[in-house]
């Protein structure tokens, strides 16, 4: 009979090599791995605005009075441009302390407010209209527009099949050069990487300051051009 610390480490070696057992299994089955990637031009059809409310005083009720004010100014105004108010978001409402240093001395410097705003136009040409308007209301900055397309999830599913299919057929002309086939799918992956984008941000230099309302340059500033969508796609396919 053999000792019980012989069948311990028996043991501790066979669970040890079973990983590498069976990597080896893996990688002895034959099959071939590529990427495939595909690429979308569209036409965006939406621009995202991105904007916040902050102000700041002594009195915290002053400035909770004030932002509200604001807020309330710049919900009118987007809403006067004809945008849905379902489209319209307001988010991350909050007060904060204020402080400024003095001597290494960390002091309170009074309070702020600040209010998160987004939503979406369909319509390019109020672009100008709403760049200007907000420009206008004290306290306002706008964090970020950026184009988009209203049917992104169909887009991306479409470019998704594509990118597979680009996939297949890499492997079908790599396998045939060595007269081999192509089998079914063993394993198939998305790659999440800035290449799967979509969208992509406006520059503020496409605004246009006009003179009139009636220089029709001057109400449509915006040329949003076209949008890559692109999904890069990894398979690893049976070998024959």
């Amino acid at each position: 009979m053999k000792p019980i610390n012989t069948l311990i480490v028996a043991a501790i070696l066979s669970f040890a090599a079973s990983p590498l057992l069976a990597q080896q299994t893996e990688i002895a089955q034959p099959h071939i791995t590529v990427y495939g990637t595909a690429v979308s031009q569209v036409t965006p059809d939406t621009l995202r605005w991105s904007i916040t409310v902050r102000n700041k005083g002594v009195d915290l009720e002053t400035v909770a009075r004030e932002h509200t004010r604001i807020v309330g100014e710049v919900l009118t105004f987007i809403k006067d441009i004809e945008i849905d108010q379902n489209d319209i978001q307001t988010a991350d409402m909050r007060f904060d302390e204020d402080f400024r240093w003095v001597d290494r001395e960390r002091i309170r410097d009074g309070y702020f407010a600040t209010t998160d705003i987004s939503f979406k136009v369909l319509d390019f040409r109020k672009y100008r209209d709403l760049w200007i308007g907000l420009a206008k209301i004290k306290y306002v900055s706008v964090d970020n527009v950026s184009l988009d397309v209203s049917n992104r999830i169909e887009l991306q599913d479409d470019t998704r099949v594509k990118a597979l299919k680009a996939a297949k057929h890499k492997a079908n002309a790599m396998a045939a050069a060595l007269d081999g086939s192509v089998g079914s799918p063993i394993a198939i992956v998305e790659i999440q990487s800035p290449l799967n984008s979509w969208e992509s941000s406006v520059s503020n230099s496409f605004v246009e300051v006009g003179s009139g309302s009636g220089d029709s340059d001057a109400q449509q500033p915006l040329t949003p051009g076209r949008i890559a969508i692109k999904i890069r796609i990894k398979v690893t396919f049976n070998l024959h």
